[in-house]
């Protein structure tokens, strides 16, 4: 092929590197390449294209493979352009998902994936203040380099203006599209930056998520939705925000959840994909500074170099997920330096802590004698003149039978009744108040003989001890107990060997008939990067749109890969499925070692605190004892009156 630059000079075409079904990119030089397109380019094109080249400047073609040049035929027609030509990275679905990550980044952790988010929205902002809106975000058009740089590619379909005149972007992928585009037709659309954001959040959840994608949920729901087209993003709210519960919606079982992260980052997610007309989402600046206080938040694993975390999260949780199955990064393991534990020394802690104390509780209520307290003299005056008047006027009303009718001393003493229950000096307040002393000081002696019994019984101690003999047991287990895991990997290799086979066949990297790139995408933001994903997870995993047909395809792909298979028995068990098991008995020896080195020191402490602790106990039972005694006297008291 013979291309030609403006000025009618050849242009040293060379070998093929890609393309699809616009054109094709060619080899044009060492710095530079040539887009080509397959069909004729039209005359808004062409002017879009001379516009592009124009507005690059140092900024934008810091971020972009920019157009410098258009390229000619024989004939001087445009049949192309040329741009710079990008070496050594790789799209950013390779960063962000797992598989494909170990092999394009194999050092990566999840502080470099916040930094290459952060260089995302660094040049989303260099592009924004040239005034350009790149509309249709995706996973393919932005190309990551080892350093965390981040390069736009595919430029020409962005939307750019200039003298007045708008070059839409006319295209766009739904799965990065806010809802309010979703449904609608691009061509000639008018996208805006804040549209954009919608994207680049997205995309910094991918980083972020292992490449799950923030719509990527269980929906308990009977709609039918498509994730391809978009439905779910026009309709549900995202999986992991605080609307997803009501809707029915969830995040997967499995992987990275919002409680990792820091507020800031958590309510610029909320921000990024509400929905409405007027929602004003995160700027580039605000998702840059937050995703470097992230990144300074992070320390590394002591067991895996490429296990990185927030350190106010205490505990790795990357191992906790190795350890369920779950390998998100390439980790290999470190050697870490560490004492011998001195089991005979553990053994002889265990055995010198003193045996239960066994001893009865040293008091009880009865044993305690008190007076009670009368009543006050004032009340037992009162009470007492009370009594005279009432003896008083039952005989003054026994006189007035003799002269007075029946119904009148029938009426006389109903009034004498009420007047008396009236004018009776009440002892119910102190009632009241000696009944409420005596249940508190029940209580209290209840909580003190139930404390004396935990203390004196010793049995905290001994269930304590026994964890810590159990723990020393395990420990002197893990040599054969891993061995023998060793053994169990080695006699199923050929199941090993045909797992590490379809874990390195990417759906990326397949021809499925099917299965465009749009379900390609679709699959991994559910997780199914590979065809091992897709042999054990896709039957389980309910994917908007992605329907009978599509399904069967991608098992019949695997079945053929099956097929394949070729077990090499002179083939070593894989590093990584050691590395492993490694980790995973050094997790388990050190745990146990901490709590073997710590644990009967401790526990001596323990129980030399409880011996100390029953004398003022005895003292505590003994004035409890006491209260209760007298405060039964005082109640006793109240009989007389």
């Amino acid at each position: 092929m013979t291309l030609y630059d403006a000025d009618g000079r050849p242009l040293s075409v060379g070998a093929r590197l890609g393309g699809g079904g616009e054109g094709s990119v060619y080899v044009l030089g060492r710095e530079h390449v040539v887009k080509v397109y397959v069909q004729g380019v039209t005359a808004s094109r062409v002017e879009k294209l001379v516009t592009l080249a124009r507005i690059g400047d140092s900024a934008i073609r810091s971020v972009a493979a920019w157009p410098v040049a258009l390229a000619y035929d024989a004939q001087r027609h445009p049949v192309g352009f040329v741009m710079p030509r990008l070496v050594g990275g790789a799209p950013i679905a390779s960063a962000a998902n797992p598989q494909a990550r170990k092999r394009a980044f194999p050092q990566a952790g999840w502080g470099w994936l916040a930094h290459v988010g952060r260089n995302l929205a660094v040049s989303f902002e260099a592009l924004h203040d040239a005034g350009v809106v790149i509309g249709d975000v995706n996973e393919s058009n932005i190309v990551v380099a080892s350093d965390a740089r981040v390069r736009f590619i595919d430029v020409d379909s962005f939307q750019v203006s200039s003298g007045g005149v708008r070059y839409a972007c006319d295209v766009g992928t739904p799965t990065y599209q806010p809802p309010e585009l979703q449904g609608m037709a691009f061509l000639g659309a008018v996208r805006t930056p804040n549209h954009d954001r919608f994207g680049l959040a997205v995309l910094v959840f991918q980083l972020l998520c292992m490449g799950r994608h923030p719509w990527a949920g269980r929906y308990a729901g009977k709609d039918e939705l498509s994730f391809e087209a978009g439905d779910v993003i026009a309709r549900l709210p995202y999986a992991y925000g605080a609307q997803a519960g009501p809707a029915g919606f969830a995040p997967p079982a499995d992987g990275v959840r919002m409680r990792w992260f820091p507020e800031r980052i958590v309510e610029l997610f909320e921000r990024a994909f509400a929905k409405g007309a007027n929602v004003e989402r995160p700027s580039e600046n605000e998702w840059a500074g937050a995703l470097d206080r992230f990144e300074a938040t992070l320390v590394r694993c002591p067991a895996a170099s490429t296990h990185e975390f927030p350190e106010a999260m205490g505990a790795c949780p990357w191992c906790s997920l190795e350890r369920a199955g779950f390998l998100y990064f390439i980790a290999p393991t470190h050697a870490v330096a560490r004492e011998t534990l001195d089991i005979a020394e553990v053994e002889r802690r265990l055995e010198e802590i003193p045996p239960p104390l066994q001893m009865p509780m040293p008091v009880a209520t009865s044993d305690a004698i008190a007076r009670g307290e009368p009543l006050a003299p004032r009340l037992v005056l009162q009470r007492r003149l009370w009594y005279g008047e009432v003896a008083a006027s039952s005989a003054a009303a026994l006189s007035a039978t003799h002269w007075l009718a029946m119904g009148q001393v029938d009426l006389i003493g109903l009034a004498l009744v009420a007047v008396l229950i009236l004018t009776r000096p009440s002892i119910g307040p102190v009632r009241a108040q000696r009944i409420a002393r005596l249940r508190a000081a029940e209580a209290a002696f209840g909580d003190a003989a139930s404390e004396w019994r935990r203390v004196a019984s010793g049995a905290d101690i001994e269930r304590k001890r026994a964890d810590l003999r159990a723990m020393l047991d395990a420990y002197k287990g893990l040599p054969a107990k891993f061995q023998a895991e060793r053994q169990a990997l080695e006699r199923d290799r050929v199941r090993l060997q045909m797992d590490a086979f379809l874990e390195s066949a990417l759906l990326a990297d397949a021809r499925i008939w099917r299965i465009g790139r749009t379900t390609r995408a679709v699959l991994r933001a559910y997780g199914i990067e590979t065809a091992k994903d897709v042999d054990a997870q896709l039957h389980a995993v309910a994917i908007p749109g992605i329907k009978t047909s599509k399904r069967d395809a991608l098992a019949k792909w695997v079945r053929n890969l099956k097929r394949e298979f070729v077990f090499d028995p002179s083939k070593p068990i894989d590093s990584g499925t050691l590395d492993a098991l490694a980790r995973r008995e050094q997790h388990e020896r050190s745990t146990l070692e901490r709590h073997l080195r710590g644990g009967p020191i401790a526990l001596a402490r323990e129980a030399a605190d409880a011996q100390a602790r029953l004398e003022p106990l005895r003292t505590t039972l003994a004035q409890a004892a006491k209260a209760v005694a007298q405060a039964r006297a005082d109640c006793a008291m109240l009989a007389r009156w």
